[in-house]
């Protein structure tokens, strides 16, 4: 196992960050008994401690020093068995579907650019074009902090948009592995779907660098004051320009700048719902991007994970 001390937060940041904090012990096992038999001990000596993947949906703070960090990164086995494919929780999701798409597996064809790891895409309940992790999910191990292993099925996770108990902290844990169902498929019509998906992430979406995906979960009621912006955007374009479809780009650039939030314009190219971290303001001006958000959309809920 890998032990590092005193390291910068950006080792292990998915967005690199101004003025980054430190982190005291970094823990890098290199297999599942490892990272099993490590939490174990934190655990027992009642250690505060993060464990993480690739970070692709974590917002670090100058602020946050944390004591101990787990990386998962290299307890990244998997195996296709007669009817399951076993992942470790630190399986690449993008590399794993990839692959299961090439051998003619059902269920992966939607996640082949999708970035993070298997125990993330549980934790978080993430997906895309409809596919998910734990729309495959058997069952996965779970590490509790009495160092008991309990399994949990999809129903044990009682899942909702983007949530999972463990997401919601209703019940504590460290994911140690999975189990997919192996749903055998036509190899040649599965990359053909594979490769629409990746077409349209790429004209609607940008690529995975200076962002964290969604920033939101999309569940929040679109509020009378957004739609009232939007219909005075509509009306604007149409009077002036006699354009009845509109880009993103042309409907968030005017809303911004009727409520007086210019400075936001850059950072939000690509919609409301995904914030580019491309220069150092970005850090700053996110805070106000949060709340301008949430006056549009009421209740949603924050779908990144922040650690001041």
């Amino acid at each position: 196992m890998e032990v590092h001390h005193n390291v910068s937060i950006n080792k292990i940041a998915w967005l690199k960050i101004p003025n980054p904090g430190v982190i005291k012990n970094l823990f890098i096992p290199e297999n599942r008994a490892e990272l099993e038999e490590l939490c174990c001990k934190l655990y027992s000596e009642k250690k505060q401690f993060d464990v993480i993947g690739h970070t692709s949906n974590i917002l670090y703070y100058s602020t946050y020093n944390p004591e101990n960090v787990v990386s998962t990164r290299k307890v990244n086995f998997y195996s296709v068995h007669d009817n399951v494919i076993e992942c470790d929780c630190g399986v690449n999701v993008s590399k794993l579907s990839r692959e299961m798409v090439e051998f003619g597996f059902e269920g992966f064809e939607g996640l082949i650019d999708l970035p993070g790891t298997i125990g993330a895409a549980i934790f978080g309940n993430a997906g895309c074009y409809d596919c998910s992790i734990t729309s495959l999910l058997e069952y996965c191990e779970l590490l509790r902090p009495d160092g008991t292993i309990v399994r949990l099925s999809k129903d044990d996770l009682e899942l909702s948009k983007r949530s999972t108990v463990l997401k919601r902290k209703e019940v504590d844990g460290i994911i140690l592995f999975a189990f997919l169902s192996k749903r055998k498929g036509d190899p040649t019509k599965l990359q053909a779907v594979a490769d629409i998906n990746r077409q349209r992430r790429r004209i609607t979406q940008p690529g995975p660098a200076k962002n964290l995906g969604s920033d939101f979960a999309s569940v929040g009621k679109v509020t009378l004051k957004y739609r009232i912006l939007m219909l005075l955007c509509r009306v604007y374009y149409l009077l002036y320009y006699l354009k009845i479809h509109l880009t993103r780009r042309q409907i968030t650039s005017f809303i911004l700048k009727i409520v007086g939030h210019r400075e936001l314009i850059p950072y939000l190219e690509w919609g409301w719902n995904r914030f580019i971290w491309k220069d150092d303001s970005a850090f700053v001006l996110f805070n106000a991007y949060k709340k301008l958000y949430l006056s549009f959309f009421q209740n949603d809920r924050l779908e990144i994970i922040e650690k001041k």
